[in-house]
């Protein structure tokens, strides 16, 4: 499932159920989201600072999981950064989790 090392591209082998049709990843050292159609956000990965969107403090998933986003809104955009990540829906609100340095998410 997933490569420790590749000297050529290869296919990454990601499936949950209801993850289909990929429209854009974001890629960290530690963890991923993938934005599917539908919009909805899956992540893989580890989490020491709530940034996969699993809810808990230390938390590691080798299968995609959907991030629970309050009011099941329709994402057009995610990103990630080291210890936290965001959202963009179709309505233009923001949402973020994960770690809050430097009030971040201007909370």
């Amino acid at each position: 499932m997933f490569l420790r090392s590749a000297t050529i591209p290869g296919k990454m082998a990601y499936s949950a159920p209801n993850m289909t049709n990929t429209t854009s990843v974001a890629i960290h050292s530690q963890y991923n989201n993938m934005l599917v159609s539908g919009g909805k956000v899956y992540t893989t990965g580890g989490s020491i600072n709530y940034q996969n969107g699993a809810g808990k403090y230390s938390y590691f998933a080798l299968t995609p999981f959907p991030v629970r986003i309050p009011g099941d809104p329709y994402i057009v955009y995610a990103s990630i950064s080291l210890q936290s990540a965001i959202a963009l829906d179709s309505d233009g609100v923001v949402y973020g989790w994960g770690a809050n340095g430097n009030c971040k998410f201007f909370i």
